[in-house]
């Protein structure tokens, strides 16, 4: 049995190879190999005591990726339009009952812009909109199931999540929706969360059982409804990543009296500024991860160390390439912030699609035809 248990779920555009068999169940087995592998590289040069994997022993820190990739490509499987440059009719067609007021938000996709589309943004509508519930149950029960396996005497082992992009809103859903039905769900509701993670947060945009600013998956202290249940928070957002301005979670948790860290990166290391690598090699993100999860004892100095450390290995050799990137961000953060009208999932997928194309572009310009998004986004 493991004494501690870090989850870790993926965003959008998880995908197989063309040529796999069986596209979900590859995509979903194989989407953390790089992430995981990196991870546990960083454990066991900072944190060489301890037991940490897929597979520890029984007083190590077992990893448990958490998927939702495998039913949204099945039903992408079963989309007769996959594909189609004009993505409005093809979500009218395979969802004929959707409002055309919606639809007709998605008109505003063109053609250059729809393959940004269907390689993550038809994700969001997957889950948000037709497939919210499915996906929920489908990674509760794989938390469920681990906790249950690594418990000792029915006592849960304490826990960690570290969450990216669409999936802080898909992991958020999950907790508080357990939270809120002790009686459905028995003993899970009071799973000790040592840590919660969240990079690049679209959870408030992408609001669906409860307000994220206001749930039980909060920091202690924090004002909100029902008992705070997260002993640490961690919110990292870097300056060039579009997502986290257009994801509008921006908590009024006080740093000074809740175990709240609102993590800001300013440094530009390369154009894919949204990449879940990225965000979790870096210390500031990991050393907090490490403090409470992994109990290593990291001091101030040694976290200022590296973290100077970090921010001092060279960018990309691209530097025009970084500065588009930034002004393109810009751009898209004062737009939005300036947006008529309501703005909820239609309108979020609409502006994530565009924010997708401009960091591929950026990354063909510094690395060339074969440098695009891929799946690290």
């Amino acid at each position: 049995m493991a004494r501690k248990i870090l989850f870790v779920i993926h965003g959008i555009a998880q995908r197989a190879p063309d040529d796999a068999t069986d596209k979900p169940r590859v995509a979903a087995d194989g989407w953390h190999i790089d992430l995981i592998h990196n991870f546990i590289a960083l454990a066991g040069k900072h944190a060489p005591g301890v037991d940490i994997g897929l597979n520890p022993g029984l007083d190590g820190v077992k990893i448990v990726p958490l998927s939702y990739c495998d039913l949204l490509i099945e039903q992408l499987e079963r989309w007769d339009s996959l594909g189609d440059k004009n993505v409005a009719d093809a979500v009218a067609k395979q969802f004929p009952g959707v409002p055309a007021e919606l639809v007709n938000v998605l008109r505003d996709i063109s053609t250059a812009d729809a393959p940004y589309f269907w390689k993550g943004g038809v994700d969001i509508l997957l889950y948000r909109v037709f497939n919210d519930a499915a996906i929920r149950s489908h990674v509760r029960s794989q938390v469920t199931r681990a906790l249950f396996d690594n418990a000792v005497n029915g006592v849960l082992p304490s826990c960690g999540f570290i969450t990216h992009s669409m999936g802080t809103a898909v992991m958020h859903d999950v907790l508080a929706e357990i939270f809120a039905n002790p009686q459905e769900f028995g003993g899970f509701v009071n799973m000790d969360i040592d840590i919660y993670v969240s990079l690049a947060n679209v959870s408030k945009v992408l609001e669906n059982v409860a307000n994220p600013q206001k749930s039980p998956v909060r920091p202690f202290g924090a004002p909100g409804i029902g008992r705070a249940r997260c002993r640490s928070f961690v919110n990292a957002h870097h300056d060039s990543d579009p997502v986290p301005f257009l994801g509008l979670f921006k908590p009024d948790w006080d740093t000074a009296t809740t175990p709240y860290r609102d993590v800001r990166i300013e440094r530009i290391k390369e154009p894919n500024t949204h990449s879940y690598q990225r965000y979790l090699e870096n210390p500031r993100v990991w050393v907090p991860i490490f403090r409470t999860l992994l109990e290593t004892s990291i001091s101030k100095q040694q976290a200022d160390d590296l973290i100077a450390e970090y921010d001092a290995t060279p960018a990309a050799a691209c530097p025009q390439a970084l500065d588009d990137l930034c002004q393109a961000v810009k751009g898209i953060a004062e737009a939005w912030k300036n947006r008529a009208g309501a703005v909820g999932t239609w309108q979020f997928v609409v502006e994530l699609t565009k924010a997708r194309r401009v960091i591929d572009e950026a990354r063909q310009q510094c690395f060339g035809p074969g440098g695009g998004l891929g799946s690290v986004i």
